[in-house]
């Protein structure tokens, strides 16, 4: 269940910033929108670092060790594009207030 609740939140942290690339709204909004997207990308990170918690008091050594290298990578990945993709974010609506 946390695993599809990280999931969502990942997710939802990529969406604020495609829905701001896509919205004409007031300039003066769009700080919220990386702050938005940062906040759901961290606690899916958070609720990840639960879900090992988790499986570290059930003593589950196996999963934890199947799951820990993909884990990292999957993380790397959703905090680079996060990034990314506020960045593309930033720069579409800075040429937008140019006009």
């Amino acid at each position: 269940m946390l695993n599809l609740i990280s999931i969502a939140l990942g997710l939802i942290g990529w969406a604020i910033p495609i829905a701001a690339m896509g919205m004409a709204a007031a300039p003066r909004r769009w700080p919220l929108t990386p702050i938005l997207s940062f906040t759901a990308c961290g606690s899916a990170l958070v609720v990840q670092f639960f879900e090992i918690l988790r499986r570290v008091n059930k003593e589950d050594w196996s999963a934890l060790i199947d799951v820990t290298p993909t884990l990292a990578k999957v993380t790397v990945a959703l905090l680079g594009i996060t990034v990314i993709m506020n960045l593309l974010s930033w720069g579409i609506r800075a040429k937008m207030t140019q006009k």
